[in-house]
């Protein structure tokens, strides 16, 4: 009986989002805990985010805690896209613990950048990017960019497993093909996770172009950026990063940069996705610094400023017979300038096609001061 009993209960109450379970004398020794279904991820990493314990005694309303809040440490990895716990009882009574997964692809690739038409010209910022997720089998990720008109380089981003204390690093190239100028920047970073939804730490750039700058930006992290679960219908993010560098030809600059973003499960599987944004620079600021526009249908160094106030609002609507395909009508406003600040206004329709790679491949045609085809992500 006690093996029908604790089968049935376990997938039931633990599918159950909000379900109520009543407390039950028998306990149960955890004599094994096995992990299957991971091709990639480190088994020790996977471990470490489930705080069942080998060894321990459990009545049945620890377990079904256990595994409800280790299920919830493992879906924000984001690294699986399926996590059942499944139980067997031995001849003796005693429990064993499966912790069946199935891991998301990892290899993301296709265009990005923009083409945009206005003045009666054409410009553009196309490339190719990849990212590649789970590096090492512990959740650490690399991604890449190469521009593949006008200009030739590359930009590389590591990011370590997210945990307590990780670190970053990204560097970029970019040579101009008509004019011959060239940029470099290396940006390493350190991030101290104090809370699950509390971080802060320290980003510093070092850029050189016809001039040289270094830059140091503490932050301050607070919420989620990603949805790591259909059972959160609403979340939130924010940043805030004062900032202070040293350009070696004139003197030094300073600034904050601040963002802000919300997200809301509305019905039927829509979201709405809100941006809001603010940065602010004063001193010396080096060229390749400058603030420029960030509204889609207008190009960025058609516009420039020390100071800039942004709005993003989208809509993500998923076809209802294939919700791989995504429908994204937004709206971009911005506040540029410098004494003076102009009105930047944007809009349009987009599609993501959510292919096997899981990273959509984006789509957009915006109007603003011109039109563009936007193959960059916003969210």
């Amino acid at each position: 009986m006690k093996r029908v009993k604790l089968t049935l209960l376990i997938p039931l109450i633990t599918l159950c989002i909000n379900g109520t379970l009543l407390a039950d004398a028998e306990r149960y020794y955890l004599a094994q805990l096995r992990i299957a279904g991971n091709r990639i991820t480190n088994e020790e990493y996977i471990r470490s985010f489930i705080t069942l314990q080998e060894g321990r005694m459990y009545d049945l309303d620890g377990i079904l805690s256990e595994i409800n809040r280790s299920r919830d440490n493992l879906e924000k990895t984001g690294l699986f896209s399926q996590i059942f716990f499944n139980d067997e009882l031995d001849e003796k009574g005693n429990l064993s613990i499966i912790v069946q997964l199935k891991e998301k692809n990892y290899l993301f690739f296709g265009p990005t950048g923009f083409i945009v038409y206005e003045d009666e010209h054409i410009f553009s910022d196309a490339g190719l990017y990849f990212s590649y997720e789970n590096l090492f089998g512990n959740g650490g990720s690399v991604y890449g960019e190469f521009p593949v008109y006008e200009n030739v380089g590359m930009l590389l981003r590591a990011q370590g497993a997210q945990r307590k204390f990780s670190l970053s690093a990204e560097v970029e190239y970019v040579r101009s093909l008509n004019e011959g100028d060239t940029f470099s920047r290396i940006s390493p970073e350190a991030t101290y996770r104090y809370r699950e939804t509390l971080s802060f730490g320290i980003l510093s750039s070092l850029n050189i172009d016809s001039g040289s700058s270094l830059l140091f930006q503490p932050f301050l992290e607070t919420g989620r950026k990603k949805r790591y679960s259909l059972k959160m219908k609403r979340w939130a993010y924010g940043r805030f990063a004062p900032f202070y560098g040293f350009y070696f030809e004139t003197g030094s600059y300073y600034g904050v940069d601040f963002e802000a973003r919300f997200h809301r499960d509305l019905l039927l599987k829509i979201l709405y996705n809100l941006r809001v944004g603010a940065v602010l620079q004063g001193g010396d600021v080096p060229e390749n610094l400058i603030l420029t526009a960030d509204v889609r249908g207008t190009y960025p160094q058609s516009r420039t400023g020390n100071k800039l106030f942004s709005v993003v609002n989208e809509f993500h609507i998923p076809l209802p017979w294939e919700e791989s395909v995504v429908i994204v009508p937004f709206i971009d406003a911005n506040l540029l300038g410098y004494s003076s600040l102009d009105f930047l206004f944007g809009g349009g329709i987009g599609v993501h096609l959510f292919t096997k790679y899981q990273n959509p491949l984006v789509a957009e045609i915006a109007f603003g001061k011109g039109v563009m085809l936007n193959l960059r992500k916003r969210f």
